[in-house]
C-alpha cells in the first residue's frame, strides 16, 4: 500500500452486541442511554452504537494495539454492565452474543 494513504488509514477493533429489536426499544426508552450518547464526546468508556455490514451494533471500540483473550473478556462484562444500567428492564443480557470486528477509518 502507498505510504501516503498508509497514514491516512485507521484500522480499529470494536466489540459489541448487535442491537436486536427488544434492545432498540429498551435503548429508546432509556434516559442514562441518551445522557450517555451526549456525553460520548468526553469519556472513551461510554457504549456507543456504530454499523457493520448494514447491522447496528453497540459497544466499544479496542484501543490497545495488542489485545488478549482476557482483554475481550474484560470488555465483553463491561458492555453487559453498561447495558444493564441503561435497559434495566432488558432480559437476556448475559446471553447477547459479543462480535469483535474491524473498522477502517480514512481521513
Amino acid at each position: 500500500m502507498d505510504t501516503a494513504l498508509d497514514s491516512r488509514v485507521t484500522v480499529r477493533l470494536f466489540i459489541g452486541c448487535a442491537v436486536n429489536p427488544e434492545l432498540r426499544i429498551n435503548l429508546t426508552h432509556s434516559l442514562p442511554w441518551k445522557q450517555a450518547s451526549i456525553m460520548r464526546a468526553t469519556d472513551q468508556d461510554l457504549l456507543l452504537e456504530t454499523h457493520f455490514q448494514n447491522k447496528s451494533y453497540i459497544g466499544l471500540y479496542v484501543d490497545d494495539q495488542q489485545f488478549t483473550l482476557q482483554q475481550i473478556r474484560k470488555d465483553q462484562q463491561k458492555i453487559r454492565e453498561q447495558l444493564l444500567i441503561y435497559c434495566p428492564k432488558l432480559t437476556g443480557i448475559d446471553k447477547l452474543p459479543i462480535y469483535v470486528f474491524p473498522q477502517i477509518f480514512v481521513s
